[in-house]
């Protein structure tokens, strides 16, 4: 994210001024219905300097419950060794010829071949492609 502002900004002052505030340099702040509900926390979250705003509770809360969703899906769902362990090229052929299973997987996520899974995979690739007809900016527009 980093990276972004260096490509978004107008002029090099710009960028120092995003980059210490995403850093902390200006200080740290949360909506006051949020801070108010933190209970035994509220004084230790002062006590660092964190102070409150007021507004924007729902969005900070939805934008929270977003990353830990997020989170969890990225860490806890299989990967796609794990999914497609039954088809080659998926594991090393030297853990099956050593006699290793594949991790235990949920039925439901092991990719099984069928023409319903077919026509969800066409069906997001049309999609996919209709979007495309919608215009957006080149990210190398001020170079």
């Amino acid at each position: 994210m980093v990276t972004w502002v260096y490509f978004r900004s107008p002029d090099l002052a710009t960028v120092n001024r995003i980059i210490s505030g995403m850093s902390g340099m200006w200080g740290a702040a949360i909506p006051e219905a949020v801070m108010s509900r933190l209970g035994s926390l509220k004084p230790i979250l002062e006590n660092m300097g964190i102070g409150t705003f007021l507004g924007g509770g729902a969005t900070f809360v939805a934008t929270w419950l977003w990353l830990a969703t997020g989170a969890l899906i990225a860490f806890l769902a299989p990967n796609t060794q794990e999914i497609m362990c039954r088809f080659e090229p998926a594991l090393p052929a030297k853990d099956r010829a050593a006699g290793r299973r594949p991790p235990a997987t949920s039925p439901r996520l092991v990719w099984q071949p069928s023409r319903r899974n077919a026509a969800l995979t066409g069906f997001l690739f049309a999609l996919g492609l209709l979007a495309l007809s919608h215009p957006t900016e080149f990210l190398y527009f001020q170079f």
